[in-house]
């Protein structure tokens, strides 16, 4: 919830808390965050131990290919959206890829994944219109209509 409302130093915060238990606690989520802050080099970091974790796993690539597009570094983004790797949870790999589109600035190929996530039922749709990874959607037609679609508010930015 804190990376939702972009209290970004507070969720790394719990995250550390977390792995005086958990060594592997949220890494997907902190990497999110150092993305946010722009902290490439703390982001692929995170991204490594959620990849130890979870090795050939489709939406953990996709987080990584986040990283890349967020870092402006597209084309090696657009390889891994080529072969994602193993996918477990196609909807959460809808969702993640959908992120990555965002990020490159592919807005219809984002929103066209967000419907899949939705039809898919993943809850992850519920934090649209506040999540931090679809920013660059905010202010397009398409994604109020698509809010608006799955009965969600307005899109809130930055």
């Amino acid at each position: 919830m804190l990376y939702l409302t972009r209290d970004y130093e507070g969720a790394l915060d719990i995250i550390l808390r977390l792995r005086e238990q958990y060594p592997g606690a949220s890494a997907w989520t902190a990497a999110r965050v150092h993305v946010e802050l722009g902290n490439w080099k703390q982001a692929l970091e995170e991204y490594r131990l959620a990849a130890d974790q979870h090795p050939g796993d489709a939406y953990t690539s996709l987080v990584v290919a986040f990283i890349y597009a967020r870092s402006g570094q597209h084309e090696r983004a657009r390889a891994i959206l080529d072969d994602p790797g193993t996918i477990g949870d196609a909807a959460s790999v809808f969702w993640m890829s959908a992120a990555v589109h965002s990020a490159l600035g592919d807005a219809d190929s984002a929103l066209e994944l967000l419907e899949r996530t939705y039809r898919a039922r993943k809850r992850n749709v519920m934090t649209l219109a506040v999540n931090p990874a679809f920013d660059s959607l905010r202010g397009d037609p398409n994604l109020a209509e698509f809010l608006q679609h799955v009965g969600l508010p307005a899109a809130q930015g930055r």
